[in-house]
């Protein structure tokens, strides 16, 4: 365990839930974490709201919120199914060539984990299928996977942190497959308040917290006390907090986390369901504001998360639509974000400039990539792509978008 977790927690633990809730500010504002790269904050603080967003950042109205009935939003049709696999595996295969093309400028683990999640949901689509072209994309997944892990660890100067990279790796690439797929639910499953107000919680902004509590986790089901109170909260955070306690969740069932300590977790996939539930109205606020561009990312990360875990409510087509929008239109396709650069917002997801090659169709000579918009899209992509060829395309059934190429 982590022993600036385990004194920040034997501290805690002595406190009150309000004392504790100062303490953390206090002392993860002083610094939990000194690491050299942590460029964006090192600690616990409220960050904006969404209508706080939309109105300073966006400088837009706010629209009038809607009564949402999750159940009247039905799961994406098998209409023209094949068809929009295809598109969906033009998109996985020009994004892997980005991945290709600029792997040795990739300095966060994120990459890796996206790409595990699309790796698992192309070998779920293939099994018990004939090779296809689905089978190239997954061929190329794990070597990309195996450069980009060696070159962020080999980038990390502390032997220290090296050896918890490398075996937070190695857990996670043990646990894809096992437990990292949940079966489809019905779009009645999920369940949200019609008088849930969407748009005034305000978003926890933690640092480096979330690394340090998922390497705890992973490497050894490992959660210290000050994990507990933030990513196991039974009460669904906002935004960015919100999707990383259903990660964490996420986490904690493919390394059997839960079996070892049941007292923590309880009924996760309860959990999980309630966090998807506020997760819902989230992506259908950030919808019903044209999708502004420092939404977007956060957008792809409620669709993959709760995809991923069977909310098929995420999958709607114009949602998938306004995903594949996101695309750089290039062969060497990453997600793009211009007016995310262009209106200087504070992010994390650090660009990367590349310049279009000879016979690349854009109108510009560069475009900056951003290597987690395009993670958290691939993923989301990659669990619609499941969703078709379990719901309609199923096996031992002879279709043309296997046997073609895209």
């Amino acid at each position: 365990m982590n022993l600036r977790l385990l004194i920040v927690g034997l501290v805690l633990s002595l406190l009150s839930a309000q004392q504790v809730k100062s303490a953390l500010l206090v002392l993860l504002l002083v610094g939990l974490d000194n690491a050299p790269n942590a460029e964006i904050g090192t600690g616990i603080s409220d960050g904006p709201s969404l209508n706080d967003k939309v109105l300073e950042w966006s400088k837009a109205p706010l629209q009038p919120q809607r009564e949402i009935n999750v159940t009247a939003y039905e799961e994406g049709s098998c209409e023209n199914a094949e068809g929009r696999t295809r598109i969906i595996a033009d998109s996985i295969e020009r994004a892997l060539n980005f991945y290709e093309a600029q792997w040795q400028d990739l300095t966060q683990i994120d990459s890796t984990i996206g790409l595990g999640v699309i790796k698992g949901n192309l070998a779920h689509v293939l099994k018990k299928r004939a090779p296809s072209k689905y089978t190239d994309l997954a061929k190329r997944i794990g070597p990309l996977m195996r450069n980009i892990a060696g070159k962020i660890v080999n980038d990390t100067s502390d032997k220290t942190e090296q050896e918890r990279l490398r075996e937070f790796i190695s857990r996670s690439k043990a646990g894809h497959g096992k437990g990292q797929l949940f079966d489809w639910k019905s779009p009645s499953a999920l369940k949200t308040s019609p008088a849930a107000k969407i748009g005034d919680d305000k978003e926890v902004i933690w640092g480096v917290l979330n690394q340090e509590c998922q390497f705890a986790l992973v490497n050894n089901c490992d959660v210290p006390y000050i994990c507990q109170r933030s990513f196991l909260d039974k009460e669904p955070q906002s935004q960015y907090m919100l999707t990383h306690q259903a990660l964490y969740l996420m986490f904690a069932r493919r390394q059997e986390c839960e079996l070892k300590h049941p007292e923590l977790f309880g009924d996760l996939q309860q959990r999980l369901e309630t966090q998807c539930s506020k997760m819902f109205l989230e992506a259908s606020f950030i919808s019903q504001h044209d999708y502004p561009e420092w939404g977007r990312d956060l957008f792809n990360e409620y669709v993959f998360l709760c995809g991923q875990v069977g909310y098929s409510n995420f999958l709607r087509e114009d949602w998938i639509d306004a995903v594949l929008s996101w695309q750089s239109k290039s062969s060497v396709g990453c997600f793009v974000n211009p007016e995310l650069e262009r209106k200087n917002y504070a992010t994390t997801d650090k660009g990367i400039v590349r310049a279009f090659g000879e016979g690349e169709m854009e109108t510009t000579e560069k475009e900056m990539c951003l290597p987690h918009l395009t993670t958290t899209a691939l993923s989301a992509l990659a669990v619609q792509l499941r969703w078709y060829f379990d719901k309609c395309l199923p096996y031992n059934e002879e279709f043309g978008v296997l046997q073609s190429s895209v």
